[in-house]
């Protein structure tokens, strides 16, 4: 996949921590990336029950429906706290590789990187004789938490980020798209298609709905496409990786 992007300007909107990796990718593949992060993910200090500490261990499941839940998770509560006989469920890849990085494994992983599949899979595969945690950001969707409600499951929801748009780049991501088009937008979850729209440039973000657009799952595509966009692409594996092949496959099938 040598330059297999042909210079093509890809506009990176993920968060600022993440991006750099995106960005990379792109660039070791001869694209252009232009990185305007538009979403600001920041962990919360827990201030509810005092007992909640001594409680985790009593969780049969500890459910992580992001990367960022993981990480700020363990960056409050020490992993060491934990019992063995908690078992950690993880919506994707990039959250298990998260996970990873604190000394611990997950038991469960789904076969497709969405929270659907998820909840689907989790309650057909999983015998379930003890409480469980879902550990998530303050925007994200309600998916897991629906499914085990329709099904009489009890759960806990443990709010560790709060993710909001980056406004301080509105003003860029403004002067970015009236100096010229990118060539592909890149979406990697549904918050980043909202933050988009909310960055007040209209005849901008007209033209830039015509664009293709590359979203890194179904949830974001259902978003983008519910927003206006209608030139979206979704890879066959839910992940960065997966993004940038998707784009260059396209590159290669246009020409």
């Amino acid at each position: 996949m040598l330059r297999a992007l042909r210079d093509k300007r890809i506009l990176i909107t993920r968060e600022e921590n993440q991006s750099k990796p995106f960005a990379d990718l792109v660039a070791d593949l001869g694209g252009v990336p232009i990185v305007i992060p538009l979403l600001k993910i920041t962990c919360r200090h827990y201030k509810g029950d005092p007992h909640l500490l001594e409680q985790l261990s009593n969780y049969q499941w500890i459910i992580f429906t992001s990367a960022n839940g993981v990480h700020c998770f363990f960056e409050e509560f020490n992993s060491k706290t934990l019992n063995d006989t908690v078992k950690f469920a993880v919506v994707g890849h990039k959250t298990e590789m998260a996970l990873k990085q604190y000394g611990t494994t997950a038991s469960f992983v789904p076969s497709v990187y969405n929270a659907e599949v998820m909840a689907m899979e989790y309650m057909q595969e999983i015998t379930i004789n003890g409480p469980l945690l879902i550990v998530k950001g303050s925007r994200s969707r309600m998916v897991i938490q629906q499914a085990f409600s329709e099904n009489d499951l009890a759960f806990d929801e443990l709010v560790m980020y709060e993710t909001t748009s980056n406004t301080e780049n509105h003003l860029l991501l403004n002067n970015t798209l009236k100096q010229g088009s990118p060539d592909f937008i890149t979406f990697t979850s549904p918050s980043t298609v909202e933050a988009f729209m909310e960055c007040g440039c209209d005849r901008q973000v007209q033209q830039a709905q015509q664009l293709p657009c590359v979203c890194i799952g179904s949830t974001t595509e259902e978003r983008a496409r519910e927003l206006g966009f209608v030139q979206i692409l979704v890879p066959n594996q839910f992940t960065i990786e997966g993004m940038v092949e998707k784009i260059a496959h396209y590159i290669k099938e246009k020409g």
